[in-house]
């Protein structure tokens, strides 16, 4: 890196681009997601929109996993690719084939999925209470409920959908339905969910109300 560092980066910026490139001739509907924000842009990762080859980011990503090809993260609707210095050559040809293998030989049906919507979609800006405190209050106030009714609630967890490692359940917020149905959709597709507070698809809550009495 401190010899030949400048070529290597280049390198895999091309690298980058070629995969960008050869997806847009094999498979023109998988559209390319470009963030609003183009200075903060990190151009050696890559992220398509699956959801026009009716299939999720979940189930494309472990079909090219078991053709020796891994994403960097996957989601409901879409995956992402990391261009790393390390790969070869013909990393981008390998990507774009595997995809193709899957989406347009696979033969996927024209349907396309319902998508799922954003996991922040109405959650408060302010928690009701600190996490320690809902954590804390678990153990007096906290009711199982179904993560399904969860919506409205207050947390006492943390809940992650894993990739990408963000937490869309943040003990002491309102949970949101929007954090509800990326989870349950995670769950459907065989996506990682994180947290020892999701068993039997319930989930540890307190009433809004009974906070607010307690207060």
């Amino acid at each position: 890196m401190a010899v030949n560092g400048q070529a290597h980066l280049q390198r895999t910026f091309e690298l980058a681009s070629e995969l960008t490139a050869r997806a847009a001739t094999a498979l023109p509907k998988l559209a390319v997601f470009t963030p609003r924000n183009v200075a903060g842009r990190d151009p050696t990762r890559i992220t398509f929109a699956t959801h026009p080859y009716a299939i999720t980011g979940y189930e494309l990503g472990q079909a090219l996993a078991r053709r020796g090809i891994v994403c960097e993260k996957a989601g409901s609707g879409a995956i992402t690719f990391l261009m790393a210095m390390g790969l070869p050559d013909d990393a981008p040809r390998r990507i774009v084939e595997g995809m193709r293998e899957v989406l347009v030989e696979g033969l996927r049906s024209a349907r396309v999925p319902d998508r799922p919507q954003n996991p922040f979609l109405g959650m408060c800006a302010a928690p009701a209470c600190t996490p320690g405190l809902a954590r804390s209050l678990a153990r007096k106030l906290g009711r199982r409920v179904a993560l399904e009714h969860s919506a409205g609630w207050i947390a006492t967890e943390m809940l992650e959908v894993y990739p990408p490692g963000i937490p869309v359940i943040v003990p002491g917020f309102p949970i949101a339905r929007g954090a509800v149905e990326v989870i349950r959709d995670a769950l459907r597709f065989h996506g990682d969910v994180q947290g020892a507070g999701l068993k039997d698809g319930e989930i540890t809550v307190i009433s809004p109300r009974e906070l607010t009495t307690r207060d």
